[in-house]
């Protein structure tokens, strides 16, 4: 005769799992709504734009220059501006590595940037600064100058942002920020000593600028990456929660922009349409100027629209602080720092919409006819590469014009799910048939596509 068993204990949630699903739970509504910012980020931006130009002491408040904390060991702190663009850089370094890092500056795409930052975008801003020069105007030749200082002016931090809301690369983004900060140090007191007018005391706010890049980009990207190398796990919970806190910083820092746009409307209407006129065309330019270099040297879709973002994003707040310093008789220096800081979002935003759009709405099976319609246009050599797959016989050729695009097209998956980087393992460490490459990625693919 069987003896009955002992009734099992019932089994309660411990507080550690009911825990754990709160914070699941909190994750999958903060990746909901990052989600919903980044498909609608232009239209946040023109309402933050509008709030603020109404408002502009909102933004002024909760921005106003202050001691938050300081960094341990040494004499620097945050601020509250600071503090948003060291989120931007922090959220996006999460997601890669130092040798992602490293192969910047030895790729195309590296010389591309650095091409356009340094040689073709300054060039044609000094032609109009030149054309308004002639012109005689003081007021048109103090636009001038605010706009040469623009592009004197590293990246700007919150290109990152917009990177990656088109899915560019990141990494390419960070490397070129890296750089452009960096060399910013050097070349700002050099080039203002040229500039006729200038005062001496700007060339002292280069410690300033390099305390700046210090704190607001050279901390949080080393601690990013060195957060993703050492616990990947915490670095992947943190990614979506710190990719929202992104986006409202970049809105923040719109909105104080914006703010700092309203006292400059006193001035004759003649003088701000013409300088909104110049300002926001020389903007328009450096984008369009950045997707022409990108083109020319033959880059890829990701690498292009991070090259655009660069090209046309400057660190404005910078250049608004050195113009009024070199240039304290004459404010209207100012206004032209001012008036890129809300056109390069706003443009940005419109780009970004454009591309997103563009995906969407083109398929990757579709036909190539109409796949060259998307923007960017694909290459000449990809579209060979895709017409001449089907008659390839070896297997070399086979890797080159299949397994690539499609590690490519899982990259762009990967991204779109937070797993930026994990693309370059797989192709690594997947069978080295090129057969079995194309087939293992087509039915991931796929699955995630059912998902």
């Amino acid at each position: 005769m069987k003896t009955p068993s002992a009734p099992r204990p019932s089994r309660s949630p411990s507080r550690s799992g009911a825990f754990a699903r709160v914070i699941d739970g909190g994750l999958r509504v903060a990746r909901r709504v990052d989600r919903f910012a980044r498909a609608n980020v232009l239209w946040l931006l023109v309402g933050v734009v509008l709030v603020a130009f109404l408002m502009p002491d909102v933004a002024a408040r909760l921005l106003a220059r202050r001691h938050l904390f300081s960094v341990p060991l040494t004499s620097l702190h945050y601020e509250p501006r600071t503090l948003a663009l060291a989120i931007i850089v922090l959220s996006a370094s999460l997601r890669y590595r130092p040798r992602d890092l490293a192969r910047v500056f030895r790729s195309n795409g590296g010389f591309a940037n650095l091409l356009s930052v340094y040689v073709v975008v300054p060039a044609m801003t000094v032609a109009i600064a030149i054309a308004l020069i002639a012109t005689r105007s003081p007021e048109l030749r103090a636009v001038a100058t605010g706009l040469v200082l623009c592009v004197l002016m590293p990246v700007a931090m919150t290109s990152a942002v917009w990177t990656r809301a088109s899915r560019g690369s990141v990494t390419l983004a960070l490397g070129t920020l890296a750089l452009t900060s960096a060399l910013a140090v050097f070349l700002i007191p050099i080039a203002l000593g040229r500039i006729p007018g200038a005062h001496l005391r700007a060339v002292d706010s280069a410690s300033g600028i390099r305390a700046q890049v210090v704190v607001a980009f050279a901390l949080p990207l080393v601690l990013g990456m060195a957060l993703r190398a050492a616990v990947p796990g915490l670095a992947k919970r943190l990614e979506t929660p710190l990719s929202l806190l992104s986006v409202l910083s970049l809105l923040l820092s719109v909105a104080d922009c914006t703010g700092a746009l309203k006292p400059h409307l006193r001035m004759p209407l003649h003088l701000i349409v013409a300088a909104g006129v110049v300002t926001v065309s020389a903007n328009a330019l450096a984008f369009g100027v950045g997707y022409l270099v990108a083109r020319l040297r033959g880059l890829g879709e990701r690498e292009t629209i991070s090259v655009v973002f660069a090209s046309g994003m400057r660190s404005t707040p910078a250049a608004m602080v050195v113009g009024i310093l070199a240039f304290p008789d004459a404010p209207l220096v100012a206004l032209a720092p001012i008036l890129w800081s809300v056109s390069q979002q706003l443009l940005a935003g419109i780009v970004t919409r454009q591309m997103l759009l563009a995906r969407e709405s083109v398929d990757e099976t579709a036909p190539m006819a109409v796949r060259q319609r998307a923007w960017p246009p694909p290459r000449r050599a990809e579209q060979d590469a895709l017409v001449d797959a089907s008659r390839s016989e070896t297997a070399v050729e086979l890797e080159e014009s299949l397994v690539m695009p499609l590690v490519r097209r899982f990259n762009d998956t990967l991204d779109e799910s937070g797993d930026g980087g994990i693309a370059d393992l797989l192709a690594d460490t997947l069978v080295q048939s090129p057969r079995a490459k194309l087939t293992h990625l087509s039915a991931v693919i796929r699955r995630r596509e059912l998902l």
